[in-house]
């Protein structure tokens, strides 16, 4: 059978419910979502060039940047819409301003996004204690939200080790500077609907 095609999860009358089972479910509606998005954006650009490479995440709007008088990045606020490494399409609405100190000279700076799941709603669960083998009221967090963050560094990377967790970054720009300032500022993001890096003046 086709590994790549999509495995609807089976259940029975009487069967124990699993969180294996679960969390297939759950990853099956994922992966359907995933793949029409994938399949409505086509693997083309608007020229008709072959450009998206999904594994570096592509961008629908936002990400804009701001150079200040003291040679820092700010990445600014605003509606960010971005389909991430992993395929999925998130929309961070309300997102905050994000700095980049003055870089020191001679170096280049890597900028990227990233997405990551933050636990949010919390609320009260009936959950079973094995201790006491009874269930026991708790309140926990029961969702988490994707949430778009921002990430520099002074070398190339492809993931970012955070709590644990490995996280496929989403280039978005690469800054090179002298003592004078800024010399390379280049456009690093897959734009839908051109696909292109581009160089802005500096």
């Amino acid at each position: 059978l086709d590994e790549g095609l999509p495995k609807i999860v089976r259940f029975f009358e009487d069967e124990r419910l699993e969180l294996l089972d679960v969390n297939a479910l759950k990853d099956l509606i994922y992966d359907l979502i995933n793949t029409n998005t994938k399949a409505l954006i086509g693997e083309h650009d608007a020229t008709g060039t072959p450009a998206y490479n999904y594994e570096k995440g592509v961008v629908f709007t936002g990400f804009d940047q701001t150079v200040t008088s003291d040679f820092s990045i700010k990445i600014n606020t605003g509606l960010r819409v971005a389909l991430d490494p992993d395929g999925r399409l998130v929309i961070d609405p309300g997102a905050s301003e994000f700095v980049v100190p003055n870089f020191s000279a001679g170096t280049t700076n890597y900028i990227y996004a990233y997405v990551i799941d933050v636990e949010s709603d919390q609320d009260s669960r009936r959950r079973w204690n094995r201790s006491t083998n009874s269930e026991s009221a708790v309140t926990d967090n029961t969702r988490f939200t994707p949430t778009i963050g921002i990430h520099s560094s002074t070398a190339p990377a492809t993931v970012y080790q955070l709590g644990g967790q490995s996280v496929p970054l989403i280039a978005l720009y690469e800054i090179t500077c002298d003592s004078a300032g800024i010399t390379v500022n280049t456009d690093k993001r897959q734009f839908f609907g051109t696909g292109a890096e581009v160089s802005i003046p500096t």
